[in-house]
């Protein structure tokens, strides 16, 4: 029997989250399954990438703000759409749906870990573990998400199945990489925040600057820095070394104009957007944090460094730009096989059916 799905999350901000959401949603869709969205606050632009079937969606609004009119929302929607499964995306939304959920007839709910959250306060690892009891299963995207709640929430390892984003692969899958010009174009495709790392692209930028290297950083994503990491770069003269897309929807045009990928997380999950430069072709330098490892093999799939080496990220770049031979695509190929689509949805539907 097909069951009613409810993907519960945050925002509609576009993040790694959201779109997997949305890859996930569509997929399911085609297997024949209902497939609804609740949202608490619609503040982006995901609501515009629904190009398949979904059932319904809603946005409820903040509990803390308005508590009634949520819960009469959020029940009406569940009653009206006969929801069999609820998947929790976020703190904010798995706190108050693990609470009200299966109140208002939800038959299962399941968590998700998409990092290892090492921001969480007592105070959090707290109402995790006071709300986890009507948890019916968590779904982490890498094995060190799954680690770290054992650990900390005290979740039990057979409560938590690891199921990995998958890569769509693309008319331009695997296409040679193009000879690198007089300038190097560093590619970064994240929401700028500190957590991202973009202000350790300043410090970069210099020393790659101190050895002669010419290079641009092209960067794409919401601006959640304020207007701050544009001003440090003014303070720092150094804006004729970055471009700013803003928000991107097209990723093939802008793997296409890039050289290199460069994500300087401090932290992570199982970042979609590496499986996303590794379907390019494209070198990568990154961080060893969260599932990232499970993703890339230092010296074999890119280079990996602790958060704020700059001098380990800068030797990487100018390491790279030196190879004669810069095609990554068999390395790329084999580790590739083990995010597929087809296999990772067949985990998905599984989960789904044994609920």
């Amino acid at each position: 029997m097909m069951k009613n799905i409810l993907f519960f999350f945050s925002s509609t901000i576009v993040g790694g989250a959201e779109t997997n959401i949305v890859k996930i949603s569509r997929e399911l869709t085609k297997t024949g399954y209902k497939v609804f969205w609740a949202v608490l606050v619609n503040d982006g632009p995901l609501f515009e990438k629904i190009d398949f079937d979904l059932a319904g969606k809603i946005e409820v609004g903040l509990f803390y703000k308005k508590p009634f009119s949520f819960l009469k929302s959020y029940k009406r929607f569940v009653k009206a759409n006969n929801i069999d499964i609820v998947f929790n995306f976020g703190l904010r939304v798995e706190l108050i749906s693990r609470l009200v959920s299966k109140q208002i007839g939800v038959k299962k709910i399941v968590s998700n870990i998409r990092s290892t959250d090492d921001w969480r306060k007592n105070y959090h690892v707290m109402l995790d573990r006071f709300t986890q009891r009507n948890v019916d299963l968590w779904v982490s995207n890498s094995e060190a998400g799954k680690i770290a709640f054992n650990k900390r929430e005290k979740i039990p390892l057979e409560k938590i199945q690891v199921i990995y984003n998958f890569f769509e692969k693309s008319t331009s899958f695997f296409q040679p990489k193009k000879e690198i010009g007089s300038v190097l174009k560093i590619g970064v495709l994240a929401n700028i925040t500190k957590e991202k790392g973009y202000f350790d692209l300043i410090d970069i930028s210099s020393q790659l600057n101190q050895m002669n290297i010419l290079h641009r950083f092209i960067y794409a994503g919401k601006d959640k820095t304020d207007g701050n990491f544009a001003e440090e770069l003014a303070k720092k003269q150094l804006e004729s070394n970055f471009e700013y897309l803003g928000y991107v929807d097209d990723k093939k045009s802008f793997f296409d104009i890039i050289d290199i990928f460069i994500l300087p997380s401090y932290l992570e999950g199982m970042p979609t957007v590496l499986l996303e430069a590794m379907s390019y072709g494209k070198p990568i330098v990154t961080t060893n944090v969260g599932g990232v490892p499970e993703l890339i093999e230092d010296g074999k799939h890119g280079f990996l460094f602790d958060p704020g080496d700059i001098e380990g990220f800068s030797k990487a770049i100018s390491k790279i730009l030196a190879l004669k031979d810069n095609n990554w695509n068999e390395a790329y190929t084999l580790k590739l096989s083990n995010f597929d689509k087809k296999l990772i949805m067949q985990k998905w539907c599984d989960l789904i059916y044994n609920l």
